[in-house]
């Protein structure tokens, strides 16, 4: 069998491409701050959060439900680079979520899992943040989380920390 070359040709370049490949955080972080959401945020960084569409807690006197319609996910923020999301968010907020774990000495639900004790690392946006020397405790950690719960966050983590500390 021989190797054919068969191209087809286009010259219709009158279109922009998508922004997919970079999210503009700066914007990310600016809806963040006039949404007024970013205690729920830290709350959820520490304590987790669901998708289900009942689902509301009420950090301060504000509930999820009041501010959610800021949010977008799926398809929508995919389209967006500045869309805010949950999961940017978290990211935004992940040095003032462990500024608050030391600050209130709070206990997170991640601690279980970490064998450090670098509480402020025991949340949902630690690996964004850790330095290179912490990142095997983090992975530990989601390693650990993933056993007792049957999830493959450490995968994720691991490719943020390929992309992070690469050389």
């Amino acid at each position: 069998m021989s190797f054919t070359e068969f191209f087809v040709k286009f010259n219709d370049f009158n279109f922009e491409l998508t922004t997919r490949g970079g999210v503009d955080f700066e914007k990310v972080g600016e809806k963040l701050l006039k949404s007024n959401s970013s205690q729920i945020i830290i709350d959820f960084s520490i304590n987790g959060y669901t998708n289900k569409p009942n689902f509301d807690i009420e950090v301060n006197k504000l509930k999820w439900s009041e501010v959610k319609i800021f949010y977008k996910s799926g398809l929508e923020a995919q389209k967006d680079s500045e869309a805010l999301t949950i999961k940017r968010a978290i990211r935004v907020l992940a040095n003032s979520t462990s500024e608050y774990i030391i600050k209130t000495k709070c206990k997170t639900p991640l601690q279980r899992y970490n064998i450090s004790n670098k509480r402020e690392l025991c949340h949902l946006g630690a690996h964004f943040i850790c330095k290179e020397e912490d990142a095997a405790q983090v992975l530990l950690m989601w390693t650990e989380f993933d056993k007792r719960r049957k999830t493959k966050i450490a995968e994720s983590v691991s490719r943020i920390f390929e992309l992070r500390f690469r050389k």
